[in-house]
């Protein structure tokens, strides 16, 4: 966890995954053995892009 609370890394049966969050709470993206995703925001805070 960070300081915010969010949390950055997360194990899952071996999975790893790794969470990057933007300085107001929202997820930026993962990334984790086989997959990743990034996340862009509009400003109504609805995800544009995954």
């Amino acid at each position: 966890m960070e300081n915010k609370g969010n949390m950055l890394y997360h194990n899952n049966n071996g999975n790893d995954r790794y969470l990057c969050w933007t300085e107001d709470n929202r997820l930026q993206g993962f990334m984790d053995n086989s997959h990743s995703a990034y996340y862009t925001y509009d400003a109504s805070v609805n995800a544009i892009l995954k």
